[in-house]
């Protein structure tokens, strides 16, 4: 009823050989997908998992207004001016975070997102740490 998915098999790319090949693993056995080809379904379908959850976490936190712009900067080595951009990015305020209602904290605890938001925080400060500076490996 729609949920279900498809599997493709481009039959002219070079991985695709005849089953006589010597060393060939099976796309099907007894007519359903081999071990292979159901290893490669699983993994598709923890990607469509993952980025579904991605998708609910970051809608959320956009209606929560927890979104702010951020930067990093590229620092020169013997230089504390002259910073130049590394990139923009958008992140999750600390300080709007530690505001939220009560309510909304509640929803994104129920919601397990939690864990991803303080990884998220943790991981971003480490723009403000790490040496990006030139010349320096």
């Amino acid at each position: 009823g729609g949920d279900g998915a498809v599997l493709c098999i481009e039959e002219d790319a070079a991985c695709v050989v005849d089953a006589e090949t010597k060393g060939a693993l099976p796309l099907f056995e007894d007519g359903a997908p081999a071990a292979s080809v159901r290893d490669v379904m699983e993994l598709c379908q923890a990607c469509e998992d993952a980025e579904r959850r991605t998708t609910a976490l970051t809608t959320m936190l956009d209606e929560f207004e927890l979104f702010e712009p951020r930067q990093a900067h590229l620092r020169p080595a013997e230089q504390a001016e002259g910073q130049e951009l590394l990139l923009d990015y958008v992140g999750v305020s600390r300080q709007r975070l530690a505001e939220l209602d009560p309510d909304k904290l509640a929803a994104l605890r129920d919601a397990g997102a939690l864990g991803a938001i303080y990884a998220h925080l943790f991981s971003q400060a480490n723009w403000d740490v790490l040496p990006f500076r030139a010349g320096e490996s």
